[in-house]
């Protein structure tokens, strides 16, 4: 909700409201709201595993590597 009221606000905005520099910080600190507000997407983008339903074969090998290390199964 945030990010729509913010895109409608800069549509609205005339050019003189803020100086360049402004204007970059605003866009920087949007640009972070969406990730904040994406995070989400993004977690379950990065994390998803279908790719061992494929290399099923090899689960118990790679597992092992894992497990070999103590800190990597973290």
């Amino acid at each position: 909700m945030r990010k729509t009221v913010i895109q409608h606000c800069f549509n609205l905005m005339e050019k003189n409201v803020f100086s360049p520099d402004e204007m970059n910080n605003i866009r920087y600190l949007c640009q972070r709201l969406d990730t904040i507000a994406d995070w989400e997407k993004i977690l379950k983008k990065a994390t998803r595993s279908r790719f061992i339903y494929w290399i099923r074969s090899y689960f118990p090998y790679i597992l092992e590597m894992i497990m070999s290390d103590i800190k990597r199964p973290n």
